[in-house]
């Protein structure tokens, strides 16, 4: 990754984050979707 700076010069770390929040989010929605599957299964 290319370390990307401000104005003043200061690292900025949206990137990374916005990365580590959509991974959250992607894994987050796949153990709903397996939640979801599941329960479904037991009440059939």
């Amino acid at each position: 990754m290319k370390k990307k700076t401000n104005k003043n010069g200061n690292l900025k770390k949206v990137k990374k984050d916005q990365k580590e929040k959509n991974k959250k989010r992607k894994r987050l929605k796949e153990k709903s979707k397996k939640n979801e599957n599941g329960k479904g299964r037991e009440e059939e």
